[in-house]
């Protein structure tokens, strides 16, 4: 949609594959600082992934944990549209961009990274996270999604599946420097969402409806967590 974007560049098929090589080897280290930090966390809902088909995982945006969680828990690579910021934090802007994450500008879709997620999803057959608030809440709770979130969905016409990602703020929100230990995560997977690939114009009221749909699917999955979740103290 904004011109002018930085993007990552786009990778071939086979620089993708060695990728996948570099991914294991984040997995691990992500597994291991959660084992360091003494945190627990664990995936709710794998029956409803899609089989056999490439996915949108549409999630809320928490923390800089949430990055690190998706790939220690989940047990396929995992590749993200995520702000260039992400690429300047220490440590995991190396793996991000080690294993071949799209950066954009916080706010902005262009037509390159547009280009680039749909090939992950359409000839690589990859799943591609996206965090559908933009940028890491401020306050702990689910904001709208934004219409490049949606812009995206409609272009690739493959699933979306809501995630949504409960503890990170908890145990690193936003404006503090080291994370907290001794933690309970849980990536909550909703039903997928289908959405028929749209070619042709896409007006704003078509795109804040969808962004509007994901965002009462991730409001759902917190509130079920929240029912779920165990009082205070046990």
């Amino acid at each position: 949609m904004n011109a002018g974007l930085k993007v990552s560049p786009e990778p071939a098929a086979a620089v993708l594959a060695a990728r996948n090589s570099h991914f294991e080897i984040v997995r691990f280290l992500a597994r291991t600082a959660f084992t360091l930090l003494n945190t627990r966390y664990e995936v709710r809902g794998m029956a409803n992934l899609p089989g056999d088909s490439s996915f949108i995982l549409a999630m809320n945006h928490s923390s800089y944990l949430d990055v690190p969680l998706i790939w220690a828990s989940l047990p396929f690579p995992t590749y993200f549209v995520a702000k260039d910021e992400l690429h300047h934090v220490p440590v995991m802007g190396r793996a991000s961009r080690l294993v071949g994450n799209i950066a954009i500008r916080r706010g902005s879709f262009s037509r390159s990274a547009l280009k680039q997620s749909l090939r992950y999803l359409t000839e690589f057959r990859r799943v591609l996270g996206i965090f559908v608030e933009g940028t890491r809440t401020p306050d702990g709770e689910i904001h709208q999604a934004k219409p490049g979130s949606a812009l995206l969905v409609l272009r690739a016409g493959v699933p979306v599946v809501p995630a949504y990602i409960e503890g990170t703020y908890q145990m690193w929100p936003r404006g503090t420097w080291v994370p907290r230990w001794r933690q309970r995560l849980v990536i909550h997977l909703g039903m997928p969402l289908s959405y028929p690939g749209e070619s042709g114009a896409l007006t704003r009221d078509r795109l804040k409806d969808v962004a509007q749909e994901i965002t009462g699917a991730l409001l759902e999955l917190k509130a079920r967590a929240e029912a779920d979740s165990p009082p205070s103290g046990q």
